[in-house]
Parts: C-alpha cells; sequence; structure tokens
C-alpha cells in the first residue's frame, strides 16, 4: 500500500467549507499555502512531512468475550499493576433504557480466556444538593486510566452527566462517582497523556454559527482531578444535528502524529470507523470527509499497545448501534492492527 504524505494528505482531502458555516482564522490561507489544512480551529500549517500510515487490521478477529443472554455496548480494556487484563462495558437487554450496569471480566492474558465478574454500577442514582440533579439509571461508556496506583473510571449518564470513581483495587468498584462536568449530549470519553498532561476526548452536539454540528472535544488536566474548559477539536459537517452522530472517539499517539479513531453514525451501512490524522493532538482537519481511511464493520473501537504491538477491539453494539446484530447476544473481538 502507498505511503502519502502529510502534503499529499491535505491537498486529497481539502474542500471549501464556507458554505458550512464554519469560521475560519485566515480564510484564504488554505488556498494560498499547500501546507495548510482547514481545522476546528481555523487554518492551520502543518509542521510535519512525515508519511502518514494507514492503520490496517492484519489478521481474523478472536472472540474474547461473549455473554449469550445481554447485549454489550461502548467498553474499555486496559491493563492493572499486576498484569490483568479488565474489560468493563455497557450492559442490556436489548434496548437503549435497559443499559443501567456495566459487565466486567478479566484475565491474565489478552486474547483470555476472560472470567465474568458480578455487573458493576447496578444501582440508581439519587438526586443531591452539592452534586447532580440527573438521576437517569443508565450508564455509558466506561474509561479506565491509572496514576499513581490509584484507577479512575470515567463514565456517563445521560444526557450529559460526567463522572468519575476512584479506586486502588480495579476489582472493587463502588459507588456511583463524583460529578466531573455535565454538557449535554457529552459522551464516550478517552483519556491519552501527552508529557504531563492528560487530553480527555469526548463526542458532543454543539452550534457553530448558528448551526448545530457532531464534534469531537477536549479538555486538559495535570492530575485527573481538575479538569479545562472544553475546547472543539474536531467539527463534522456532513450534516446539522441536535445529537452528535459521533462516538467513541479514540486517539493514538505516534512518531509521525495523532490519529483520531471515531465510529460515525451516518455511515451505519458498514458500521464504519473513521480515522483522522494531524500532527496536533487537539487539531484535527475538518470538512464533510476528512478522513483518509476507514475500518469497516467496527463499532465502539478500543486501541490496545501491549509488547510493541497494536491490537483493535471492537464491540457488538446494540441494535440502536449496530443495526446487523440480534436483539440479544453480545461479544468483545480483538484483532492485530498495524500502521503500515
Amino acid at each position: 500500500m502507498k505511503k502519502i504524505t502529510r502534503r499529499e494528505f491535505v491537498l486529497n482531502s481539502l474542500a471549501t467549507v464556507s458554505a458550512a458555516g464554519i469560521s475560519t482564522l485566515n480564510p484564504g490561507c488554505c488556498k494560498e499555502d499547500k501546507r495548510c489544512i482547514q481545522t476546528a480551529k481555523g487554518c492551520s500549517r502543518s509542521k510535519s512531512d512525515s508519511p502518514t500510515k494507514t492503520p490496517t487490521i492484519t489478521s481474523s478477529w478472536t472472540r474474547i468475550i461473549e455473554y449469550p443472554q445481554n447485549h454489550l455496548n461502548d467498553f474499555c480494556i486496559f491493563q492493572d499493576n499486576d498484569g490483568i487484563w479488565h474489560c468493563i462495558g455497557i450492559m442490556g437487554t436489548g434496548t437503549w433504557e435497559s443499559e443501567q450496569s456495566f459487565f466486567h471480566c478479566s484475565s491474565k492474558n489478552l486474547f483470555g480466556p476472560y472470567e465474568k465478574h458480578p455487573p458493576l454500577l447496578t444501582e440508581n442514582p439519587v438526586a443531591t444538593k452539592d452534586s447532580t440533579t440527573n438521576t437517569r439509571p443508565q450508564k455509558h461508556a466506561p474509561f479506565v486510566i491509572e496514576k499513581d496506583g490509584i484507577y479512575y473510571m470515567f463514565y456517563r449518564r445521560p444526557g450529559g452527566t460526567t463522572l468519575c470513581i476512584k479506586t486502588t483495587n480495579p476489582f472493587k468498584l463502588s459507588g456511583l462517582g463524583d460529578v466531573v462536568f455535565e454538557k449535554n449530549d457529552a459522551r464516550d470519553i478517552c483519556i491519552i497523556k501527552i508529557k504531563d498532561t492528560y487530553l480527555m476526548y469526548y463526542c458532543q452536539y454543539e452550534k457553530i454559527n448558528g448551526q448545530g454540528r457532531a464534534c469531537i472535544m477536549l479538555r486538559r488536566s495535570k492530575n485527573l482531578d481538575k479538569w479545562s474548559q472544553q475546547e472543539i477539536v474536531y467539527i463534522d459537517t456532513m450534516q446539522t444535528c441536535t445529537h452528535s452522530y459521533l462516538e467513541s472517539p479514540y486517539v493514538v499517539a505516534r512518531p509521525e502524529g495523532y490519529y483520531l479513531f471515531i465510529r460515525h453514525r451516518k455511515l451505519d451501512e458498514k458500521t464504519t470507523t473513521v480515522i483522522l490524522h494531524s500532527d496536533q493532538p487537539d487539531n484535527f482537519p475538518t470538512d464533510k470527509r476528512p478522513w483518509f481511511h476507514e475500518l469497516h464493520q467496527v463499532h465502539a473501537p478500543e486501541i490496545v499497545q501491549f509488547k510493541g504491538n497494536y491490537y483493535i477491539a471492537r464491540v457488538s453494539g446494540a441494535q440502536h448501534a449496530n443495526r446487523k446484530i440480534p436483539l440479544v447476544g453480545g461479544w468483545v473481538d480483538i484483532a492485530r492492527l498495524e500502521f503500515l
């Protein structure tokens, strides 16, 4: 497969965005400079000519988790400090309304076999004066990251309450956590660390120049506790909306730049995950179709790096998220991912 340079990618993907109502810092710069690319923050000049590599699934899928009586949805995979792999995610009985707890499995091997544990977060929230009045019972899209022996599990309560549970033992998660922030439609968190700063990515509907757009947002933190105000790192202009049709963002940092994986719900016919590239972690190409690669039959992707190799995991989803799966019967698959 032919590798393309950053400049070639820009030339192949640029298109006029003024009709979409997105303001730019310099509307003419992309025409004047071939190294410039339209982004959510305006016209940005690429700083690298390093070849953009193509994330490619290079093995067959291996089924590592299966729940015959439940549907499974957005999830996370992580390895604890004792070397045990954990998989935690949404569990339900076929409907969005039933997604009121998380499944939890663990294994000494990334590829299993995985032992099933009792469901997590089965209790219903209660409104408190110093927390949130949002008492919806659904729990969505967990993401776990470890810092100094403490595991932080972020998750979402619809329609936009982000909470965090802290524990020193990933086998013991109690309570429903504390509110991190509330923002309508915010969901599906992914966190990476660059030098001494944590970057939290998530999807959200936002009005841009008076038009509703599906966006990927970013917040920053030095300690996983206090987070900055949100900023927009990607705007999808395929359609206007009142609810983000972008889901499950995941960012991979590599020497040649940053890869943003997004489950794109307007491409449901092939259960498509799209991939964008940028040499900046907070500024990705913006347009109607600015991605340079697609992965099909991949719902809610999670990327795992282990022993120098990359792997991609997918989940079956529910019928409201993946039209090709049965009403009940959930699974998680994993495959080798290479950047070629």
